[in-house]
Protein backbone atom coordinates (compact mmCIF):
# COMPACT_ATOMS: atom_id res chain seq x y z
CA UNK A 1 0.00 0.00 0.00
CA UNK A 2 1.27 3.68 -0.98
CA UNK A 3 0.95 6.74 1.12
CA UNK A 4 2.35 8.38 3.87
CA UNK A 5 1.94 5.50 7.05
CA UNK A 6 2.42 6.82 10.43
CA UNK A 7 3.26 3.79 13.21
CA UNK A 8 2.53 5.74 16.73
CA UNK A 9 3.70 3.87 20.20
CA UNK A 10 0.76 3.78 23.22
CA UNK A 11 2.71 6.09 24.73
CA UNK A 12 2.52 9.03 21.62
CA UNK A 13 1.03 12.45 22.45
CA UNK A 14 0.91 15.50 21.02
CA UNK A 15 -0.70 18.73 22.46
CA UNK A 16 -3.22 20.98 20.91
CA UNK A 17 -1.87 21.90 17.34
CA UNK A 18 -3.34 22.73 14.03
CA UNK A 19 -1.85 21.45 10.46
CA UNK A 20 -2.25 23.93 7.56
CA UNK A 21 -3.87 21.31 5.01
CA UNK A 22 -6.91 19.14 4.51
CA UNK A 23 -5.96 15.69 5.49
CA UNK A 24 -8.02 12.46 6.15
CA UNK A 25 -5.93 9.20 7.95
CA UNK A 26 -7.34 5.84 7.67
CA UNK A 27 -6.45 3.49 11.13
CA UNK A 28 -4.63 0.64 9.73
CA UNK A 29 -4.13 -1.58 12.99
CA UNK A 30 -4.77 -0.44 16.43
CA UNK A 31 -6.55 3.01 18.08
CA UNK A 32 -6.05 6.39 17.26
CA UNK A 33 -7.35 8.73 19.94
CA UNK A 34 -8.01 12.43 19.17
CA UNK A 35 -9.92 15.58 21.15
CA UNK A 36 -11.05 18.49 19.74
CA UNK A 37 -14.53 20.96 20.41
CA UNK A 38 -16.31 18.02 20.52
CA UNK A 39 -14.46 16.00 22.74
CA UNK A 40 -12.33 13.02 22.64
CA UNK A 41 -13.18 10.32 19.75
CA UNK A 42 -11.82 6.71 18.91
CA UNK A 43 -10.98 5.85 15.95
CA UNK A 44 -10.22 1.80 15.03
CA UNK A 45 -9.40 -0.30 12.10
CA UNK A 46 -10.90 0.74 9.25
CA UNK A 47 -12.05 4.10 10.03
CA UNK A 48 -11.56 7.34 8.58
CA UNK A 49 -11.03 10.93 9.99
CA UNK A 50 -11.69 13.85 8.18
CA UNK A 51 -10.34 17.26 9.40
CA UNK A 52 -10.05 20.96 7.52
CA UNK A 53 -7.17 23.02 7.72
CA UNK A 54 -5.89 24.94 11.25
CA UNK A 55 -8.63 22.87 13.45
CA UNK A 56 -6.59 22.65 16.70
CA UNK A 57 -7.05 19.21 18.16
CA UNK A 58 -4.88 17.07 20.51
CA UNK A 59 -3.77 13.34 20.39
CA UNK A 60 -3.37 10.78 22.93
CA UNK A 61 -2.06 7.15 22.44
CA UNK A 62 -3.75 3.95 22.59
CA UNK A 63 -4.05 1.25 24.32
CA UNK A 64 -2.30 -0.96 21.71
CA UNK A 65 0.54 0.44 19.51
CA UNK A 66 -0.96 1.35 16.31
CA UNK A 67 -0.90 2.63 12.26
CA UNK A 68 -2.91 4.80 10.51
CA UNK A 69 -2.45 6.09 6.36
CA UNK A 70 -2.29 9.77 6.53
CA UNK A 71 -3.56 11.62 3.02
CA UNK A 72 -3.68 15.25 1.90
CA UNK A 73 -7.30 16.57 0.38
CA UNK A 74 -7.12 18.58 -2.77
CA UNK A 75 -8.89 21.74 -2.13
CA UNK A 76 -11.62 21.58 -4.28
CA UNK A 77 -12.43 18.68 -2.88
CA UNK A 78 -12.00 19.33 1.38
CA UNK A 79 -13.90 23.23 0.53
CA UNK A 80 -17.01 21.09 -0.75
CA UNK A 81 -16.80 18.70 1.97
CA UNK A 82 -17.03 21.86 4.33
CA UNK A 83 -19.08 23.91 3.03
CA UNK A 84 -22.04 20.92 3.26
CA UNK A 85 -20.78 20.16 6.89
CA UNK A 86 -19.32 23.23 8.53
CA UNK A 87 -15.35 23.48 10.04
CA UNK A 88 -15.23 20.07 11.55
CA UNK A 89 -13.84 17.11 11.59
CA UNK A 90 -16.14 14.12 10.20
CA UNK A 91 -15.95 10.33 9.95
CA UNK A 92 -16.35 7.43 8.14
CA UNK A 93 -15.63 3.74 7.72
CA UNK A 94 -14.29 1.45 5.16
CA UNK A 95 -13.85 -1.89 4.56
CA UNK A 96 -10.33 -2.71 4.61
CA UNK A 97 -10.73 -6.32 3.45
CA UNK A 98 -12.69 -5.73 0.58
CA UNK A 99 -11.34 -6.51 -2.99
CA UNK A 100 -12.55 -3.38 -4.25
CA UNK A 101 -11.57 -0.83 -1.41
CA UNK A 102 -8.17 -3.07 -1.48
CA UNK A 103 -8.03 -1.03 -5.28
CA UNK A 104 -9.29 2.14 -3.73
CA UNK A 105 -6.34 2.37 -1.52
CA UNK A 106 -3.66 1.78 -4.12
CA UNK A 107 -5.50 4.48 -6.26
CA UNK A 108 -3.86 7.82 -6.91
CA UNK A 109 -6.87 9.45 -6.73
CA UNK A 110 -7.75 7.50 -3.13
CA UNK A 111 -8.26 10.96 -1.83
CA UNK A 112 -11.57 11.55 -3.54
CA UNK A 113 -12.69 8.28 -2.93
CA UNK A 114 -12.30 8.71 0.75
CA UNK A 115 -14.23 11.91 0.53
CA UNK A 116 -17.01 10.38 -0.85
CA UNK A 117 -17.01 7.73 1.30
CA UNK A 118 -17.23 9.96 4.72
CA UNK A 119 -19.00 12.45 2.30
CA UNK A 120 -22.21 9.45 1.97
CA UNK A 121 -22.01 7.98 5.92
CA UNK A 122 -21.89 11.30 7.56
CA UNK A 123 -24.42 11.74 10.18
CA UNK A 124 -23.63 15.20 10.79
CA UNK A 125 -25.86 16.87 7.84
CA UNK A 126 -25.70 20.05 6.85
CA UNK A 127 -25.35 23.67 8.81
CA UNK A 128 -24.38 26.87 8.76
CA UNK A 129 -21.08 26.49 8.90
CA UNK A 130 -21.00 27.76 12.58
CA UNK A 131 -18.83 25.02 13.21
CA UNK A 132 -19.85 22.21 16.48
CA UNK A 133 -23.43 21.58 17.53
CA UNK A 134 -22.67 21.87 20.76
CA UNK A 135 -24.47 24.04 23.58
CA UNK A 136 -21.64 24.94 25.58
CA UNK A 137 -19.85 26.18 22.54
CA UNK A 138 -23.02 27.96 21.46
CA UNK A 139 -22.67 29.27 25.00
CA UNK A 140 -19.16 30.34 24.87
CA UNK A 141 -19.39 32.12 21.57
CA UNK A 142 -23.38 33.90 22.33
CA UNK A 143 -22.98 34.77 25.88
CA UNK A 144 -21.21 37.87 27.31
CA UNK A 145 -21.19 36.36 30.80
CA UNK A 146 -17.60 35.95 32.61
CA UNK A 147 -16.70 32.18 33.63
CA UNK A 148 -17.38 32.67 37.20
CA UNK A 149 -20.85 33.53 36.10
CA UNK A 150 -20.83 30.80 33.61
CA UNK A 151 -19.51 28.47 36.74
CA UNK A 152 -21.51 29.93 39.19
CA UNK A 153 -24.97 28.63 37.09
CA UNK A 154 -23.95 24.89 37.17
CA UNK A 155 -23.15 25.88 41.25
CA UNK A 156 -19.17 25.29 40.86
CA UNK A 157 -16.13 27.22 41.54
CA UNK A 158 -14.86 29.04 38.20
CA UNK A 159 -11.44 26.62 38.92
CA UNK A 160 -13.76 23.17 39.29
CA UNK A 161 -15.15 24.29 35.88
CA UNK A 162 -11.97 24.84 34.13
CA UNK A 163 -10.71 21.38 35.49
CA UNK A 164 -13.52 19.74 34.21
CA UNK A 165 -14.01 21.34 31.30
CA UNK A 166 -10.35 20.76 30.36
CA UNK A 167 -10.64 17.00 30.74
CA UNK A 168 -13.89 16.87 28.69
CA UNK A 169 -12.34 19.06 25.76
CA UNK A 170 -8.52 19.00 26.41
CA UNK A 171 -8.65 22.73 26.35
CA UNK A 172 -9.44 25.45 28.80
CA UNK A 173 -13.01 27.28 28.26
CA UNK A 174 -11.15 30.33 27.01
CA UNK A 175 -9.33 28.16 24.60
CA UNK A 176 -12.17 26.74 23.67
CA UNK A 177 -14.52 29.89 22.89
CA UNK A 178 -10.95 31.18 20.89
CA UNK A 179 -11.15 28.39 18.57
CA UNK A 180 -15.08 28.12 18.32
CA UNK A 181 -14.98 31.41 17.52
CA UNK A 182 -12.12 30.94 15.05
CA UNK A 183 -13.74 28.01 12.81
CA UNK A 184 -16.62 30.15 12.51
CA UNK A 185 -14.61 32.81 10.73
CA UNK A 186 -12.99 30.79 8.67
CA UNK A 187 -16.37 29.34 7.56
CA UNK A 188 -18.05 33.05 6.96
CA UNK A 189 -14.30 33.74 5.32
CA UNK A 190 -14.44 31.04 3.20
CA UNK A 191 -18.26 30.71 2.54
CA UNK A 192 -20.09 33.82 2.21
CA UNK A 193 -19.67 37.65 0.85
CA UNK A 194 -19.87 39.00 4.50
CA UNK A 195 -16.89 42.21 5.17
CA UNK A 196 -13.96 41.39 7.40
CA UNK A 197 -16.15 43.64 9.80
CA UNK A 198 -19.19 41.97 9.23
CA UNK A 199 -17.21 38.14 9.87
CA UNK A 200 -15.55 39.83 12.77
CA UNK A 201 -19.26 40.98 14.68
CA UNK A 202 -20.57 37.76 13.94
CA UNK A 203 -18.12 35.89 15.47
CA UNK A 204 -17.93 38.28 18.80
CA UNK A 205 -14.47 39.37 17.92
CA UNK A 206 -14.03 43.21 19.38
CA UNK A 207 -13.37 44.39 16.09
CA UNK A 208 -11.89 44.34 12.59
CA UNK A 209 -8.33 44.31 14.15
CA UNK A 210 -8.74 41.55 16.56
CA UNK A 211 -10.05 39.24 13.88
CA UNK A 212 -6.81 39.84 11.89
CA UNK A 213 -4.79 39.33 14.22
CA UNK A 214 -6.76 35.82 15.70
CA UNK A 215 -6.76 34.56 12.05
CA UNK A 216 -3.38 35.32 11.46
CA UNK A 217 -2.20 33.49 14.73
CA UNK A 218 -3.76 30.41 13.59
CA UNK A 219 -3.43 30.25 9.66
CA UNK A 220 -0.47 32.72 9.44
CA UNK A 221 -2.51 34.36 6.81
CA UNK A 222 -4.11 37.72 7.04
CA UNK A 223 -8.19 37.55 6.83
CA UNK A 224 -8.06 38.63 3.10
CA UNK A 225 -5.35 36.35 2.08
CA UNK A 226 -6.71 33.48 3.65
CA UNK A 227 -9.94 34.39 1.76
CA UNK A 228 -7.63 34.50 -1.60
CA UNK A 229 -6.08 31.32 -0.68
CA UNK A 230 -9.47 28.99 -0.78
CA UNK A 231 -10.84 30.93 -3.28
Amino acid sequence: MSGHIVNNQPDTTLPLHRHDDARIILVLEGEVRETDLIGPRVYQRGELLFRPPYCAHSNAGGETPSSFLRVSVPQKAWLALTRRNGWRALRGRIDLDGRENRAILRSRNRAEHFVELIAAQSDMGACDHCGPDIDTGQFLLTEQGSLSAFAAARNMQPYQFTRLFLKRFGMTPTAYRREFRMRRALSLLAFSNYSLAQVAAACKYADQSHLSREVKSATQLSPSAFRCAVA
